[in-house]
């Protein structure tokens, strides 16, 4: 058996990359409409993916002993895929990520209102403490929620094409954060102030 002396798959064509599915932000306003519709867990998972960034599978696999409340930061050492634990995708994948004050807000809110609060407890789990599936949050709560407002669907809980959600670029996921979660005063935005 000889070797080629060419490549031969250099003279297949390639088909046309197409996108599968289009591209989509929603508006501060429609994003401040979709949380304020969803219950708790669901808003707290969406917020805090907005908020934070995290990837989907970071915010599954959040124990509360990953929150420190008094440095208002929270650490990712593992992410969560069809049930199974591992350490994230990448080594900068552990990080210690801050929280801003409505982050800490949201977290809050769900701790209150959970029956599950030991340091190696998940943070969004089910009634009998397993990780929840990304597909059942959006198929009973985000799904429905777009579409009883007329929004385009989500994919999942989270802010970017890249973690997920499809709703901004990294950017404008912090100053929408803040449009939703702090008050400013609208005349701070107009034209020639600042």
């Amino acid at each position: 058996m000889g070797l080629h002396s060419d490549n031969p798959s250099k003279a297949v064509d390639l088909p046309t990359l197409r996108t599968v599915r289009p591209k989509f932000a929603l508006s501060i306003e429609q994003v401040t409409n979709l949380l304020s519709s969803l219950s708790l867990l669901p808003r707290t998972m969406v917020g805090l993916d907005i908020l934070t960034g995290l990837r989907r599978g970071e915010i599954f696999a959040l124990r509360w002993k990953n929150i420190d409340w008094q440095a208002g930061n929270l650490t990712v050492s593992e992410a969560v895929f069809d049930g199974e634990f591992n350490s994230p995708k990448t080594e900068a994948g552990n990080r210690v990520v801050p929280l801003s004050d409505p982050a800490l807000e949201l977290l809050t809110e769900c701790r209150v209102n959970t029956r599950r609060t030991e340091p190696d407890d998940l943070v969004f789990c089910t009634r009998l403490g397993k990780p929840i599936s990304p597909n059942n949050i959006m198929r009973r709560h985000v799904f429905p929620a777009c579409d009883e407002l007329g929004l385009p669907r989500a994919t999942c809980p989270a802010a970017t094409e890249v973690h997920g959600f499809d709703l901004l670029d990294r950017f404008a996921i912090l100053l929408i954060a803040y449009a939703i979660f702090v008050p400013v005063d609208p005349s701070l935005c107009e034209p020639g102030r600042g």
